[in-house]
């Protein structure tokens, strides 16, 4: 949810000095200049007093975010430190919908004759992330939804993204699941194609890397 507490493990050097850097801009603009004790206690597994004391003991002299702009080169010093503090959270942290859910929505919908659900987990550029696809064979025509974070997006997030199986490859969720003839939209069914199908695709990332304004479009490694 929105209101858990993020963890040092899922940020780099250059994401850390963004967020934090974001709070000193905010605080030229009128907002308050954090203290650096309180900054690293909104971080998982630095909640706590004396761990957050430990972390803060390692910059002498730096009691608010401001200081670092006289020391930009720290923030991957108190990175590593942050880290060192806390424990990586596992990908369950994360979360799912489930396959129970995708399948009530799709017999509901579209009256499921058939339903697939398959979940995996793994990291990209260092953070850990949760994938998860349903697939109904449909009594009714039915659709795509495409999430990521539990938020429907515009389009395709994986449209740059190359898939693989083990009998294609496709760029983008849509172009794998004609080639799989799965697709729903009957301008990617195959030719004599008389199967309707719903799909749902779900990718939860706590910092995921977008490539245009909508957040849509990610970036992702090979």
């Amino acid at each position: 949810m929105p209101t858990d507490l993020t963890s040092p493990h899922w940020y780099s050097v250059k994401a850390l000095e963004r967020l934090l850097f974001s709070y000193i801009a905010d605080a030229r603009n009128g907002g308050r200049d954090l203290p650096l004790r309180e900054f690293v206690r909104q971080f998982r597994g630095l909640s706590g007093t004396q761990k957050a004391k430990v972390v803060v003991a390692g910059f002498p002299g730096m009691k608010y975010l401001s200081d670092f702009e006289k020391a930009p080169g720290a923030v991957a010093e108190l990175l590593v430190r942050m880290r060192e503090e806390s424990k990586a959270p596992s990908h369950d942290v994360l979360g799912m919908v489930g396959e129970e859910h995708f399948r009530v929505c799709f017999e509901e919908w579209y009256g499921a004759e058939r339903f697939w659900y398959t979940k995996a987990k793994g990291e990209t550029y260092g953070t850990p992330y949760l994938f998860e696809v349903a697939v109904a064979q449909t009594e009714e025509a039915g659709d795509l939804f495409t999430a990521m974070n539990f938020s429907p997006t515009f389009d395709d997030p994986l449209a740059a993204a190359r898939l693989e199986s083990p009998e294609f490859a496709a760029y983008g969720i849509k172009s794998f699941l004609s080639q799989a003839h799965a697709s729903p939209y009957p301008e990617y069914y195959w030719e004599g194609a008389t199967t309707r199908t719903a799909v749902a695709v779900h990718l939860v990332t706590p910092a995921p890397v977008f490539l245009d304004r909508g957040k849509t479009r990610l970036q992702l490694e090979g």
